[in-house]
């Protein structure tokens, strides 16, 4: 795990007249699952100065002291005209009053959506907007050639994204697009694979539940950048935005760090990526490093990952609304389970989405779960409705699931159980009440809810297809099996129990696919299906127990931890147990243990190929065989 340090901001100049103030928190900063990795984050903001000044994207109020005393200590704060906002939140929203109380006359260059919460938000602040549509003929002149151009790529989870682009430095301002958790020094993503697996872990979390929005946005951003690239003749020459100057704004000061060295060449930029992402010298995002090494690659991860989550079979509807972002909170985590179990997720903020989308959204659907914050006693309007058009359109056959954050009673979530109960629906998990900010402990059963709402939709679906054989052809094609599949059968593994303790969450599962991997260091290798519980305590950094099972007496642990646990269920209860040095339980059952850390995990598949280090062990009894698993079938388990 990253090392404890005290927060700081980190000042480098990115480009011409183009400042980054990276806020660095080393810890996990914030509940969402989106930081389940534990490597810190970034809040980036930026800071261009023309002839006018705009600062983009201001960090949330955790961050705003320090980001206000860096940016202090570099230019006069009364002198910024314009405030660029991409996304709206509570946090950002804290920051922004803390800078028009020192700079009442900044402008506020947000969406029309924004513009609406930010007046929700700041009720009380007279506020200059100026609102932008993402269309062609729109343009924030800064001078000295920043002529910065806007974006529209709105999500259900954040309606308002407004993505800026500056053609004097070519830098695309991607906020929540093409981020990471991850807190370093590394400003810029030289030797980018070593990122892929944050990125993609924070595409998972924030864009899958979205895929189809994210799809649209990248088709915009492709077609904007390949009229930008139509626009010149030459190719693009791209050397003098990286090109430094000695301005004292850069200066380090004794509080905060900062890197002199940031900057990339950019000689081969044009060869190094495709043809429209020339027009591109890299995102900007508000989390992690800037994105320019790995520019194409991410770009076109994301085109494949959000091509996966819209070509699975099964898809949820997850209807919500949120009053504090807790509600979201755990819309988040249930979204996370069901696409970790294979089955997408089509998102739908009640606030945002019209009548006629969640109508179109939730008849295709096989199955929903809504969610609501409980205001004055009742739901949301929106939710209301949300629910209405659920009741009146959606087959009663379909699978459904509530949950929602509330402060004192929770009204909203019995009256969204009860109306659908009565209406005759049946649940996937029992309805989840979180009362004010979600714990991890809670964040973990909604991951858990979420996939097993995700399993039994497909258990139903197996149930539903039609039998287009004969019964005896049925039963004779069960009982033929392919020579290739009894052919990997006959690989044989030694059954253990993977146990796992990070902080509050604990978890494990019986593991039956595990192989000694090396001599020096010792190391074995574990596969871990995508879709179980353990494989979120299991990221790299991670510690864990492999409890290794006797021959001829581990059929009480083995059924133990094949049987179904309902989210959140106390794996360990009744189960005789020590705990490890590094916190996870020894099962006394077990005829030895190995006490491990994840090196690192590979994904194949339906998969996670796990790779551990083993720091110490204990053989219990050294009287038995290990247990072993003989399979008649490379197709199961």
């Amino acid at each position: 795990m990253t090392a404890q340090k005290a927060r700081d901001t980190q000042v480098t100049r990115l480009a011409t007249d183009t400042t980054v103030y990276r806020s660095r928190s080393w810890n996990r900063l914030r509940f969402e699952v989106e930081y389940g990795r534990e490597k810190g984050t970034t809040a980036n903001a930026y800071i261009i100065e023309g002839d006018r000044i705009a600062v983009i994207d201001p960090p949330g109020e955790s961050f705003c002291e320090l980001f206000l005393d860096a940016v202090t200590q570099r230019l006069d704060v009364t002198s910024i005209d314009y405030v660029i906002i991409s996304h709206i939140n509570p946090n950002r929203a804290a920051t922004l009053q803390k800078i028009l109380d020192i700079a009442p006359q900044v402008t506020i260059v947000c969406s029309n959506p924004g513009a609406k919460n930010l007046r929700l938000l700041l009720p009380k602040q007279p506020l200059d907007i100026e609102v932008m549509r993402g269309v062609d003929d729109e343009y924030l002149d800064l001078g000295k050639g920043h002529r910065l151009q806007f974006l529209r790529a709105s999500t259900p989870r954040y309606p308002e994204e407004l993505l800026t682009y500056d053609p004097k430095t070519r830098i695309l301002y991607s906020d929540k697009f093409f981020g990471a958790h991850i807190c370093g020094t590394q400003v810029f993503d030289e030797g980018w694979e070593v990122y892929q697996d944050d990125r993609q872990y924070y595409f998972d979390c924030i864009m899958a539940p979205h895929a189809r929005q994210v799809t649209l946005a990248l088709e915009k951003i492709e077609d904007f950048a390949r009229e930008l690239s139509a626009k010149h003749d030459e190719p693009a020459n791209l050397s003098h935005i990286f090109s430094l100057s000695s301005s004292p704004h850069i200066e380090p000061s004794p509080s905060h760090s900062h890197s002199d060295s940031a900057h990339p060449s950019a000689k081969d930029d044009v060869t190094e990526v495709d043809t429209w992402l020339s027009t591109i010298a890299f995102y900007a995002p508000n989390h992690g490093p800037m994105v320019r090494y790995g520019l194409s690659e991410l770009t076109n991860l994301y085109k494949q990952w959000s091509l996966k989550q819209q070509q699975q079979e099964l898809t949820v509807a997850m209807l919500y609304a949120s009053a504090y972002g807790n509600t979201t909170a755990l819309a988040q985590a249930l979204a996370r389970g069901i696409t970790k179990a294979g089955v997408q997720v089509e998102s739908i903020n009640c606030e945002s989405a019209t009548p006629d989308e969640i109508k179109s959204i939730v008849e295709r659907a096989a199955g929903f779960v809504i969610g609501s914050p409980t205001l004055g006693g009742h739901a949301p309007t929106q939710i209301q409705a949300a629910l209405g058009i659920i009741i009146s359109n959606v087959s009663k056959d379909r699978l459904a699931g509530v949950f929602g954050s509330y402060g004192w009673s929770g009204e909203a979530i019995d009256l969204l159980g009860n109306k659908l109960k009565d209406a005759g629906y049946s649940f996937g998990f029992d309805p989840i009440r979180v009362k004010f900010k979600p714990t991890e402990q809670a964040l973990k059963s909604c991951e858990e809810a979420g996939t097993d709402f995700a399993q039994a939709l497909k258990k139903t679906k197996k149930r539903r297809k039609p039998r287009q054989i004969s019964r005896d052809s049925f039963n004779n094609a069960l009982s033929t099996i392919s020579s290739t599949e009894e052919a990997v059968g006959r690989i044989v593994g030694s059954l253990a129990i993977v146990t796992a303790t990070c902080k509050e969450l604990s978890s494990g599962m019986l593991a039956s696919w595990i192989a000694q991997a090396t001599f020096n260091p010792p190391g074995f290798t574990v596969a871990v299906a995508k879709e179980r519980a353990v494989e979120s305590l299991m990221f790299p950094g991670c510690t864990f127990v492999l409890n290794i099972l006797p021959e001829n007496n581990h059929r009480g642990l083995m059924k133990h931890f094949l049987k179904p646990f309902e989210p959140g269920e106390d794996r360990f209860k009744n189960i005789d147990i020590d705990t490890a040095e590094n916190g996870s339980p020894i099962l006394k059952g077990a005829s030895a243990y190995l006490e491990c850390t994840v090196d690192s995990r590979m994904e194949c598949g339906d998969h996670w190929v796990v790779y551990a280090t083993v720091k110490q062990g204990k053989v219990l009894d050294a009287s038995v065989k290990t247990a072993v698993h003989h399979r008649k079938t490379g197709s199961r388990y």
